[in-house]
């Protein structure tokens, strides 16, 4: 399966790459224009995947239950009234899904744990501790699992997303956006084989602009505090790997021959193929962040992150 996911680091103009490749016509889309946040997201299958390296009973079940609950919402279609990626539009989704989960659950158990139990209400401790006076204690075990092996699961899992990216059956380029952790992109997408990363970072002026506009960021000094938190977090030994190439936004927009070049070589993809992406559409985002900012926001952003005066405007 040939695949590239493109990640960015928050605001950081890695859609305009995406938009670029699945604008061409020897590109597939599985999930028509949205996030792919099943795999890292939180409770996704990626915090499922590791409890294998801290393995028990309970946390097995604690992670699948957490999956099984953040995939309920990701499949539904976003709507006014609730949230969702959409994610059952791709071709037997739900059949493959279904699949899956019976695939990594394992063997199936009954149990009582403690972990479950602390947990509780006051009201339902006190049901429980009324039904073991009554002898009925037997309900109080719940449906555990044991879950797989490790290879077992990775195997299961790499068997899902080949199913549900290749949905079409023709030999393209699949192009995902934030399939994977931009500070860990080599670990955090391994369960999808091994595909092609293209990083994404930006201006930090105008990621601030963007966080401020859209995400209420609106302290200067708490934004350099994430920015270089986030640097520091920043998976250095993975980045040199062959299949991750480092992008800045601006060069794309500004520099878009040279780029598409450098893409292109990167995804071994036909450089002549057009898209109909407009680069026009993002070059209104470079910049931008002279009419959002103050100039004392600037200049102290400038000098705490040591940013050349020299930007593109």
């Amino acid at each position: 399966m040939s695949l590239v996911t493109i990640l960015g680091n928050t605001n950081s103009g890695s859609g305009a790459i995406y938009e670029y490749l699945i604008g061409r016509k020897d590109t597939i889309d599985p999930v028509k224009k949205l996030e792919f946040r099943l795999l890292s997201d939180p409770g996704g299958i990626n915090d499922l995947y590791n409890i294998y390296n801290n393995y028990s009973l309970q946390n097995f079940n604690f992670r699948l239950n957490n999956l099984i609950e953040i995939e309920k919402t990701y499949s539904k279609k976003r709507t006014f009234f609730s949230e969702g990626l959409n994610l059952s539009i791709i071709n037997n989704y739900t059949n493959y899904w279904n699949e899956y989960l019976t695939n990594i659950k394992g063997f199936k158990y009954k149990h009582r744990y403690i972990f479950d139990d602390i947990k509780k209400s006051k009201f339902k401790i006190i049901i429980k501790r009324i039904i073991s006076r009554l002898s009925y204690r037997n309900i109080l075990f719940k449906d555990y699992w044991t879950g797989v092996t490790k290879r077992e699961f990775e195997i299961y899992t790499h068997d899902f997303f080949k199913k549900i990216f290749l949905t079409d059956g023709k030999q393209k380029l699949v192009v995902l956006n934030q399939c994977g952790n931009f500070w860990d992109p080599i670990e955090s997408t391994k369960l999808i084989g091994e595909p092609k990363i293209i990083m994404v970072t930006r201006n930090p002026l105008d990621q601030f602009a963007e966080l401020k506009k859209w995400k209420h960021m609106h302290s200067p000094k708490q934004f350099i505090n994430w920015f270089i938190h986030l640097k520091k977090m920043e998976s250095t030994h993975e980045n040199i790997d062959e299949r991750i190439l480092k992008l800045k936004f601006e060069d794309f927009v500004l520099d878009h021959e040279n780029s598409k070049t450098k893409i292109c070589k990167h995804l071994s993809i036909d450089y002549k193929i057009k898209s109909d992406y407009d680069v026009m559409k993002s070059r209104k985002n470079i910049g931008q962040y002279i009419n959002i900012l103050t100039n004392e926001e600037i200049e102290l952003i400038k000098t705490s992150l040591k940013i050349s005066n020299d930007l593109p405007q």
